[in-house]
């Protein structure tokens, strides 16, 4: 994440990094919400990826959620081709994890995201398990692409 492209280079990223077994790490379990609640307490680690949203001077950093987004993407990349499994989640709440890290006004948290050994085998309730094993579809290009290129 460290060496993530950001805008100024002001790296707006701010992450919580918990490990399974710790306090910290039940703090953000706990603020995971619906089907994320059953599963991401069995990952190794869970990352709270925060915003910071104004820089030192009191500057809005416009920027923020899109370095952010990079970052976590880099960190998703070195954690799959180091053997991890990596899931994003926004199905948490947020206002929990600001309270329980005293994060303040100024950082946003925006997403968790588990990182652990993948394990085909894991006692998952028979919804989940048929998600996590079925086919990803993804919109058409003419749905994404909002002036007509490459279509035309």
């Amino acid at each position: 994440m460290r060496w993530s492209a950001s805008a100024s280079n002001s790296q707006p990223w701010r992450i919580i990094v918990t490990a399974r077994g710790a306090d910290d790490f039940t703090q953000v379990a706990n603020a995971l919400q619906g089907s994320n609640a059953v599963w991401a307490p069995r990952a190794s680690m869970l990352i709270v990826a925060c915003a910071r949203k104004v820089d030192d001077d009191g500057n809005v950093l416009r920027w923020a959620v899109y370095d952010l987004g990079q970052s976590v993407a880099w960190l998703t990349a070195q954690a799959e081709s180091m053997g991890l499994s990596v899931h994003q989640m926004g199905g948490f709440d947020p206002d929990v994890i600001a309270r329980a890290f005293d994060l303040g006004e100024d950082i946003e948290p925006v997403a968790v995201v588990a990182i652990g050994r993948f394990d085909a085998e894991a006692s998952l309730p028979e919804q989940l398990r048929g998600r996590e094993f079925a086919g990803r579809e993804r919109l058409p290009l003419h749905d994404i692409v909002l002036n007509g290129w490459p279509l035309d």
